[in-house]
Protein backbone atom coordinates (compact mmCIF):
# COMPACT_ATOMS: atom_id res chain seq x y z
CA UNK A 1 0.00 0.00 0.00
CA UNK A 2 1.36 3.38 -1.00
CA UNK A 3 0.95 6.34 1.32
CA UNK A 4 -0.13 9.56 -0.40
CA UNK A 5 -0.52 13.10 0.91
CA UNK A 6 -3.01 14.69 -1.47
CA UNK A 7 -6.32 13.69 -3.06
CA UNK A 8 -4.95 14.76 -6.45
CA UNK A 9 -2.50 11.83 -6.25
CA UNK A 10 -5.34 9.30 -6.56
CA UNK A 11 -5.65 7.73 -10.01
CA UNK A 12 -8.87 8.57 -11.85
CA UNK A 13 -8.79 5.40 -13.95
CA UNK A 14 -8.69 1.80 -12.85
CA UNK A 15 -9.55 0.09 -9.59
CA UNK A 16 -8.46 1.94 -6.44
CA UNK A 17 -8.75 1.34 -2.70
CA UNK A 18 -8.01 4.28 -0.41
CA UNK A 19 -7.59 3.70 3.32
CA UNK A 20 -8.14 6.87 5.35
CA UNK A 21 -6.52 6.63 8.75
CA UNK A 22 -5.72 8.80 11.75
CA UNK A 23 -2.06 8.42 12.61
CA UNK A 24 -0.62 5.00 13.24
CA UNK A 25 -2.43 4.28 16.49
CA UNK A 26 -3.78 0.89 17.50
CA UNK A 27 -7.16 0.91 15.69
CA UNK A 28 -5.72 2.23 12.44
CA UNK A 29 -2.67 -0.04 12.63
CA UNK A 30 -4.93 -3.09 13.07
CA UNK A 31 -7.23 -1.91 10.25
CA UNK A 32 -4.22 -1.54 7.91
CA UNK A 33 -2.91 -4.97 8.90
CA UNK A 34 -6.24 -6.60 8.12
CA UNK A 35 -6.53 -4.57 4.91
CA UNK A 36 -3.06 -5.71 3.80
CA UNK A 37 -4.16 -9.33 4.28
CA UNK A 38 -7.37 -8.63 2.33
CA UNK A 39 -5.33 -7.12 -0.51
CA UNK A 40 -3.25 -10.30 -0.57
CA UNK A 41 -6.44 -12.28 -1.09
CA UNK A 42 -7.78 -9.92 -3.78
CA UNK A 43 -4.45 -9.80 -5.61
CA UNK A 44 -4.06 -13.58 -5.69
CA UNK A 45 -1.16 -14.39 -8.08
CA UNK A 46 -3.38 -16.85 -9.99
CA UNK A 47 -6.15 -14.30 -10.56
CA UNK A 48 -5.08 -10.73 -9.63
CA UNK A 49 -7.72 -7.98 -9.49
CA UNK A 50 -5.29 -5.37 -10.81
CA UNK A 51 -6.13 -2.74 -8.20
CA UNK A 52 -4.06 0.10 -6.79
CA UNK A 53 -3.93 0.54 -3.03
CA UNK A 54 -3.27 3.76 -1.15
CA UNK A 55 -3.42 5.09 2.39
CA UNK A 56 -3.88 8.69 3.43
CA UNK A 57 -4.00 10.48 6.75
CA UNK A 58 -7.27 12.15 7.65
CA UNK A 59 -7.31 15.88 7.00
CA UNK A 60 -10.01 18.51 6.73
CA UNK A 61 -9.73 18.37 2.93
CA UNK A 62 -10.04 14.57 2.82
CA UNK A 63 -12.96 14.60 5.25
CA UNK A 64 -14.83 17.26 3.25
CA UNK A 65 -14.12 15.58 -0.10
CA UNK A 66 -15.21 12.08 0.95
CA UNK A 67 -17.61 13.05 3.77
CA UNK A 68 -16.24 10.40 6.10
CA UNK A 69 -18.24 9.74 9.25
CA UNK A 70 -16.40 6.77 10.75
CA UNK A 71 -12.71 5.91 10.98
CA UNK A 72 -10.64 4.16 9.88
CA UNK A 73 -12.26 3.94 6.46
CA UNK A 74 -11.59 2.23 3.12
CA UNK A 75 -13.09 3.68 -0.05
CA UNK A 76 -13.26 1.53 -3.18
CA UNK A 77 -13.36 3.40 -6.49
CA UNK A 78 -13.49 2.33 -10.12
CA UNK A 79 -12.48 4.92 -12.73
CA UNK A 80 -12.69 7.68 -10.12
CA UNK A 81 -16.23 6.83 -8.98
CA UNK A 82 -16.85 5.54 -5.47
CA UNK A 83 -18.42 2.09 -5.57
CA UNK A 84 -18.27 0.95 -1.95
CA UNK A 85 -16.82 1.85 1.45
CA UNK A 86 -16.39 0.19 4.78
CA UNK A 87 -15.20 1.60 8.04
CA UNK A 88 -14.73 0.97 11.71
CA UNK A 89 -12.65 -1.50 13.65
CA UNK A 90 -12.17 -4.71 11.70
CA UNK A 91 -10.72 -8.03 12.67
CA UNK A 92 -11.77 -10.10 9.67
CA UNK A 93 -9.73 -9.70 6.48
CA UNK A 94 -11.83 -12.19 4.48
CA UNK A 95 -14.85 -9.90 4.78
CA UNK A 96 -12.73 -6.91 3.75
CA UNK A 97 -11.53 -8.86 0.69
CA UNK A 98 -15.16 -9.59 -0.26
CA UNK A 99 -16.06 -5.89 0.07
CA UNK A 100 -13.12 -4.91 -2.15
CA UNK A 101 -14.07 -7.47 -4.79
CA UNK A 102 -17.73 -6.35 -4.68
CA UNK A 103 -16.64 -2.74 -5.18
CA UNK A 104 -14.33 -3.62 -8.06
CA UNK A 105 -17.15 -5.57 -9.76
CA UNK A 106 -19.84 -2.86 -9.52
Amino acid sequence: MTEINNISQLPTTGKVVLAVIIGNRAPCRKFLGELDQAIGIVENPNNPAGGSYFSMQLSKEVNEFFQISQFPCAIIMVDGIEKKRFSGHWTYHFEMANFIQEGFNK
